[in-house]
């Protein structure tokens, strides 16, 4: 699903916008994403990538969905899982019930990219205005060292040492248990039912089948999923995930204590050991999900806040619109100047958080606070030249 705000689709609304710098702040946030949008190849005019892109004019898709809502919205990679997150609101839950039902969602529908057996972030804001940051990122088994990819440099993505410990079960959980409504097991329930009895192949898991045909072909167990009867399955073919929908029913039913102290955290550990990985179900019984103090950005009468760090995402966000915002001109069309600049404001944030990392083993409280701060934000504005670009030494190469 393409985003697109229902203000491209009615100018005027802007005109209603009193607060003339909350408007500025909008209107770049919303240009940062078409500039990425347009770098990538997604969108053109009239066929010529060099051309003004005109925000109140943007090329339909076929996925694309303008929602207006009173109360509430839920946005998800895929349209089915939207729905579920919707329905749970409409079923008398709140955003805590409605985010972990989309998100075991996602687990099915696109599980080489999230699901149980990873990890993930969430950022809540509470109505009193609490903010709570659940780090429930993977974590590294206890047997691993620092060494341990030295002779193999691909393990550490592919193969049975590139496995950590999950955390997102772990980390639902926290959070619901904390704000939830609902039963734990009235969300799991929409994803057990598309796991079991089938959901269709979208754009995204059919790359993904194709760009891993041979790993899945040489593998017993996902060429039975995603290429029955040998043939790759391809957009708008169903994928029955039977086993994947019998593990969400023994958590949904058990709790996530099934998962990291009993049976099926014992049996995962000795797959992944019988492949030649280290993980452990002692592993499983340490992990421990973590919540931290969001970082926070004052930018233009707004408190930005995001994910801290071991996440670079909240802090590179911030670092990039305290750049753009330097630009005191702002237009509705993307030119190819704003372009530059956008891509050398992410160049230059992607170059510095090359310095940060785990805090829990390195101190990135320096780093930290020159990502958020405005003075620093200034200094890299000023390096960024409007005619042309640099190497990438010139940005930083991450390691000082």
């Amino acid at each position: 699903m393409k985003f697109q705000h229902p203000v491209a689709q009615d100018p005027e609304r802007w005109a209603t916008w009193k607060n003339q710098s909350q408007a500025l702040l909008y209107k770049r946030f919303l240009a940062t994403a078409i500039a990425i949008a347009a770098a990538t190849g997604y969108l053109t005019k009239n066929g010529d990538p060099n051309s003004n892109i005109d925000l109140h004019n943007l090329p339909p898709h076929e996925h694309q969905r303008i929602v207006d809502a009173d109360n509430a919205v839920v946005a998800a990679d895929v349209e089915e899982c939207s729905i579920i997150g919707r329905n749970v609101l409409q079923d008398g839950g709140n955003a805590v019930d409605a985010a972990v039902a989309t998100a075991l969602c996602e687990g099915v529908f696109n599980s080489m990219a999230s699901g149980i057996g990873g990890g993930a972030f969430m950022l809540l804001r509470l109505a009193n205005g609490t903010v709570e940051a659940y780090d429930m990122r993977e974590v590294a088994p206890i047997a691993a060292s620092e060494n341990m990819y030295a002779k193999n440099p691909s393990g550490k993505k592919d193969g049975p040492l590139s496995i950590g410990v999950p955390g997102e079960v772990a980390g639902l959980y926290l959070a619901w248990q904390r704000h939830g409504k609902l039963p734990w097991r009235r969300l799991f329930q929409p994803a057990i039912d598309y796991a079991i009895k089938g959901y269709p192949v979208h754009p995204y898991l059919a790359s993904s089948i194709r760009s891993h045909a041979e790993q899945i072909l040489a593998s017993d167990g996902l060429r039975e999923i995603y290429a029955p009867g040998g043939k790759l399955l391809q957009i708008g073919d169903s994928v029955y995930h039977k086993e994947l929908g019998n593990t969400l029913e023994s958590i949904a039913r058990h709790g996530p204590g099934v998962l990291y102290n009993g049976t099926l955290g014992r049996k995962v550990a000795a797959d992944v050991q019988s492949a030649g990985g280290i993980l452990t179900f002692e592993d499983f019984q340490e992990y421990k999900v973590q919540i931290r103090e969001p970082v926070k950005g004052d930018i233009h009468n707004f408190t930005v806040l995001g994910m801290p760090p071991p996440s670079s995402g909240g802090a590179a966000l911030i670092l990039i619109l305290n750049i753009l915002l330097r630009y005191n001109t702002i237009s509705n069309t993307i030119n190819a100047l704003d372009l530059h600049r956008t891509i050398e404001a992410f160049k230059h944030a992607f170059a510095v958080r090359m310095n940060l990392g785990d805090p829990d083993f390195v101190n990135v409280e320096g780093v930290l606070e020159d990502m958020l701060s405005a003075k620093f934000a200034a200094e890299l504005q000023e390096t960024i030249v409007d005619n042309r670009t640099f190497s990438p030494e010139y940005y930083g190469d991450g390691t000082s």
